[in-house]
């Protein structure tokens, strides 16, 4: 075929093109305009309620696990289509607006499955104002929502108003964060150097930069240690956590501990003591029948 031959056939196809959406009218430039327009978005609609959610870790239970799906359960909402990049935008937007979830990300499994993978915040402390429960807080100080309580964090208590924290919304609370890296390096430093650690039951973090006791010698967090038998509270001076500047190292304290544990098992008959003092940790030791006085305590 010669070009002038293909030039030839080229013109006839376009005008007959041309000649019928004239005389046709309307309704051709209908049928292009379908034509030519973007179909619907490829692919199965998925429902989120059974999109695949990561394995649960093993601390994610009970009441934890109860609260993180009362989160997720309104997100989870809706069909998108599997190839619909603008509705599994949304989708991981509203999973990434939840305070348990980071680093989110959706993926598609061909042929019709949607999978979600993120990290789930782990919760290491339970705030408390006035005797209420107002949330959790991961290592990182983020506020989680507070469940309903059946858990065994330890507590943390704002009820007392400090001069660092007047003013300052509760999310920003210095304390939080300082208490919860204490209780993350105490579950996964401090705790697994013992044989049979006591339970920390309470963080103290109102002496913050000195807050109420103008004293360096004094700790900024002392931490609550459940008391064999009668189930009291032993508060020792702690300090912020090692990473987070503390002033003496987890091994140090750890050591120290067992020692005490050694001296008086399951903490019984002790009301406190100092986890910093390598040297001298037997003077700064409380009988529990001994009242605790300020110069004892730091801020309790």
């Amino acid at each position: 075929m010669t070009t002038g031959t293909a030039w030839l056939i080229r013109i006839l196809v376009v005008g007959g093109f041309v000649a019928t959406l004239v005389l046709v009218g309307p309704d051709a430039w209908a049928v292009v305009r379908r034509r030519l327009a973007p179909s619907a978005p490829p692919g199965p609609a998925i429902a989120l309620d059974h999109i695949a959610l990561p394995a649960a870790p093993g601390w994610l239970r009970g009441s934890l696990l109860r609260a993180l799906l009362c989160d997720l359960e309104p997100r989870l909402g809706g069909a998108p289509r599997l190839m619909d990049d603008a509705a599994l935008a949304a989708v991981r937007d509203a999973l990434a607006a939840s305070p348990w979830l980071d680093d989110v990300e959706i993926e598609r499994r061909f042929p019709d499955r949607l999978a979600v993978r993120c990290r789930i915040r782990r919760p290491e402390c339970q705030v408390v104002v006035d005797g209420t429960a107002v949330a959790l807080a991961d290592a990182d100080g983020v506020l989680l929502p507070p469940g309903d309580g059946g858990h065994r964090l330890p507590v943390v208590d704002l009820s007392r108003a400090v001069p660092a924290a007047t003013g300052v919304p509760r999310s920003r609370d210095p304390r939080i964060r300082a208490a919860a890296q204490v209780a993350a390096e105490w579950r996964t430093e401090l705790a697994p150097q013992l044989a049979a650690p006591p339970r920390l039951i309470a963080i103290d973090a109102d002496n913050l930069g000195w807050q109420h006791v103008a004293d360096a010698r004094y700790s900024e967090i002392l931490v609550g240690l459940e008391r064999a038998g009668d189930g009291g509270v032993c508060w020792f001076q702690h300090g912020r956590a090692s990473r987070d500047g503390g002033p003496t190292e987890v091994g140090v304290r750890a050591a120290i501990l067992r020692d005490v544990l050694a001296l008086a098992p399951g903490l019984r008959g002790l009301a406190g003591g100092d986890l910093r003092l390598r040297n001298r940790w037997r003077d700064a030791l409380r009988p529990s029948a001994e009242p605790a006085t300020v110069a004892d305590v730091g801020p309790r």
